[in-house]
């Protein structure tokens, strides 16, 4: 099975997981990392150290990071009837995200040489003698 590293971040500190556990999958993976992130909100708080400012850097057996799981995600998840999504879920949204802003983008880059074109029209106009 493959073994996934949980470093945990806090603010600019990080503490890497030198030990590291063996999962089935990344998904499962984010499953116990969005667990353990809720296990320890709560003594987070108790030590008066900020949960909002921390997170879990998923990496792999060869250390590259897969994805971050912050904190913040564990309270987004505390919103009733809302189901917490998978990380499969999670990439799936993301990816569409990063495909709108592709095609967003993608106009604005064709809009903006419509808009050099048309200025080089109006200057060319400018500068010809009536």
């Amino acid at each position: 099975m493959p073994r996934y590293f949980f470093d945990f971040r806090q603010g600019r500190q990080c503490s890497p997981d030198c030990d590291g556990n063996e999962f089935a999958s990344v998904d499962q993976a984010y499953d116990e990392a969005y667990k353990a992130a809720e296990e320890m909100w709560g003594d987070l708080i108790g030590r008066q150290i900020d949960p909002r400012r921390c997170a879990f850097e998923v990496r792999d057996g060869e250390r590259t990071l897969l994805f971050v799981l912050s904190f913040l995600d564990v309270l987004d998840g505390c919103d009733e009837g809302r189901p917490r999504s998978s990380f499969a879920d999670t990439l799936r949204v993301s990816m569409a995200h990063v495909g709108h802003a592709r095609r967003v983008s993608e106009e604005f880059q064709r809009e903006l040489a419509a808009t050099r074109a048309s200025l080089e029209e109006a200057f060319a106009l400018i500068a010809t003698p009536v």
